[in-house]
């Protein structure tokens, strides 16, 4: 009999945990919203750079550094402030020549160096010029050409502005099909896609100004919002 009760009141245990019940989730619809903010360029961003391969590590620094010295003075030459020029990176590293007709080390060693610059102006209409300057200055390398807007942020907040506009007008238009009635908002995120003209690779052997067109910048948010809602 004992036995009996025990499994009775486990039964009944059991039986009480199953029945608990729990608040229900409040209503709500959940939607996207889109932005997008478009700004002419104001500034170009050029990155470029000096390949150097010499026998010895010595010349390889000297010659960067003269390149760079020369490349330096025909940007200021074309009208860039000395301030928006800097270095972005400066390597130096070594190959154990090899000899690929007759499949062996030759016993020379290579020291390659790799000076990389960039170069900032808000005259985006004479980047071409400022190009053909750098490399006629003995830039060997032009990484990317880069047009921006200077004041991200404000195109950021109208995005944004846009992407919650965008939100509320498709919520409230649910809202209103489904015959209820938006009380609040219950949670936002956002996500940033961002798209900017740039140009890579370029490489010129004279000094003729390329072509380049800035286009426009743009910056697209995208917002997920949750509304509260109620009959």
């Amino acid at each position: 009999m004992r036995k009996l009760l025990i499994g009775l009141a486990v039964v009944l245990l059991a039986a009480g945990c199953g029945s608990q019940s729990y608040p229900p989730y409040p209503p709500t619809i959940s939607v996207n919203g889109i932005g997008t903010a478009y700004a002419a360029p104001e500034i170009a961003v050029i990155s470029f750079g000096f390949n150097v391969t010499e026998n010895d590590p010595e010349t390889a620094v000297e010659t960067a550094a003269g390149l760079a010295e020369t490349a330096i003075e025909a940007a200021i030459a074309a009208g860039v402030p000395a301030e928006n020029i800097t270095t972005t990176g400066y390597s130096l590293w070594i190959e154990e020549e090899y000899d690929y007709v007759t499949y062996e080390y030759t016993g020379n060693t290579l020291y390659h160096l790799d000076h990389s610059m960039q170069v900032k102006t808000a005259d985006t209409e004479q980047v071409g010029a400022v190009l053909a300057a750098l490399v006629g200055g003995g830039a060997n390398t032009i990484y990317s050409v880069l047009f921006t807007a200077e004041d991200r942020a404000a195109l950021y907040a109208k995005a944004r502005e846009l992407a919650l506009n965008d939100a509320a007008q498709s919520a409230g238009q649910l809202a209103s099909t489904l015959n209820v009635r938006i009380s609040g908002v219950q949670s936002v995120s956002e996500w940033v896609d961002n798209y900017a003209y740039e140009s890579m690779g370029y490489r010129e052997d004279g000094s003729v100004a390329p072509p380049l067109e800035g286009g426009s910048q743009s910056i697209t948010l995208n917002v997920n919002v949750t509304y509260n809602i109620e009959q």
